[in-house]
């Protein structure tokens, strides 16, 4: 699937061209977004006097040298200041700034996470590297795939990779008893790059 996106270049309505932008229509339609939006411009999508579990209020910030805290970490930042550093015209921070509107309540949540685990022994033993768990929490965030399904069968049958039984010899089944969410960044940022294929990380819970 070519969607005819560089990697530099905006594309108005690029959300038509693919099913798995689909989510992202709801934001487009009342946004009107037709460029490469400004920190500003996602600012006033996200939902309003929204806060980290901190207390602190979420908002985007340009990441350039005007960063608070420059030298803390993304998640921790975000924790204790509440400012999401955000690259402007870069299609892996603006799909998680839409990814923040569209889930805000989830993201919270991840980057509680994160920062129970920066905050823990397990981090500290590590030598401040990113440890097994946050390595679990990013795969969510970034290649995660959401599956909530009403037949047993089908996570049997998930769990044991039968790929072509599920998506294919049951398709129609699938359809029905199966709600698919993509509820991450890198997939979406890899359809805008062209690629033919991509992947998500399948969390078994």
């Amino acid at each position: 699937m070519n969607l005819g996106f560089s990697t530099d270049e905006y594309i108005v309505n690029y959300h038509l061209r693919s099913p798995i932008f689909k989510d992202l229509e709801s934001i487009f339609v009342t946004s009107k977004i037709n460029d490469w939006p400004t920190v500003d411009q996602l600012q006033s999508l996200l939902p309003k006097d929204l806060c980290a579990k901190s207390g602190k209020k979420l908002q985007f910030y340009p990441q350039n040298e005007t960063l608070p805290e420059f030298n803390m970490g993304y998640e921790e930042r975000i924790y204790q200041t509440g400012l999401i550093s955000t690259r402007e015209k870069n299609w892996h921070d603006y799909f998680n700034a839409l990814i923040w509107t569209l889930f805000p309540k989830t993201k919270i949540e991840l980057n509680v996470l994160h920062f129970q685990e920066i905050t823990s022994n397990n981090y500290v033993n590590q030598n401040n590297k990113r440890t097994y768990s946050r390595d679990a929490i990013t795969h969510l965030d970034e290649s995660g795939i959401i599956i909530a399904v009403s037949d047993w069968k089908l996570v049997e049958l998930l769990r044991a990779h039968q790929w072509k039984e599920v998506f294919y010899d049951l398709k129609d089944f699938f359809k029905l008893t199966l709600v698919l969410v993509t509820h991450n960044i890198s997939i979406t940022k890899n359809f805008s790059k062209c690629y033919e294929m991509a992947s998500g990380k399948l969390n078994q819970l």
